[in-house]
């Protein structure tokens, strides 16, 4: 890190003190900073990682949401992982199976219902205890059950049941979309039960919607 010039303002005994500093590092000024502290927790004869407890510090990272983090950095050249917990676990849980999805699909009706179900089993399902596992043998056909878990197990193999946490995509399963080919989209509230919008027909040309209420204004 470059070194900087500045100041620092102490007050004691009611006498303000202004003190100027040549050493400055990790200011505001630099703005890409990225560092990793290695504590040392238990004292071993040799080299343990486990003995070894480590913060990490970059101005994208924070409590909630560790998307921004420069993975190049803490992962690439440190060699480490962000710790999982629920709320990441699900977020991961979440985008794996939407991957997996989106990639084997074999038609627009399967991929449209797969995600659904899957926003409405992590937004509105009744377990606390969820996972990849549980997914595949309510959602997945018979003979794509094996290949979507060990899908799943080679990119996060703990997301095969863990305990649910929808604070990090809260947002992104609150509702679902049907986009059309002349820019329009419907957004409906992803639900258990009679869902609010359907497609009822469609072809090349048009796409027959039921709305399952009444129209209300613009």
């Amino acid at each position: 890190a470059e070194l900087h010039e500045g100041f620092t303002s102490t007050v004691k005994d009611n006498v303000a003190t202004i003190g100027y500093l040549t050493n400055l590092f990790l200011t505001p000024e630099q703005k890409l900073y990225k560092v990793a502290f290695f504590s040392e927790k238990t004292r071993m004869s040799t080299l343990n990682k486990n003995a070894y407890e480590v913060f990490l510090f970059d101005n994208n990272l924070t409590s909630k949401d560790d998307s921004g983090a420069a993975a190049y950095f803490y992962k690439a050249f440190l060699g480490l992982s962000i710790s999982a917990d629920s709320s990441r676990l699900t977020r991961s849980f979440y985008e794996i199976t939407e991957d997996y999805i989106n990639a084997t699909s074999s038609s627009l009706e399967e991929r449209i219902d797969l995600s659904s179900a899957l926003r409405i089993y992590i937004k509105a399902g009744q377990s606390e205890i969820i996972g990849t596992n549980d997914f595949a043998e309510n959602y997945m056909s018979v003979e794509k059950r094996d290949d979507y878990i060990m899908f799943c197990e080679e990119k996060d193999p703990v997301i095969s049941s863990f305990k649910k946490d929808d604070t990090l995509i809260k947002n992104r399963i609150k509702n679902s979309t049907f986009k059309f080919s002349n820019e329009v989209k419907i957004i409906y509230p992803s639900i258990d039960g009679n869902t609010p919008c359907e497609i009822i027909e469609r072809d090349d040309k048009y796409t027959t919607v039921k709305i399952n209420g009444y129209l209300i204004g613009n």
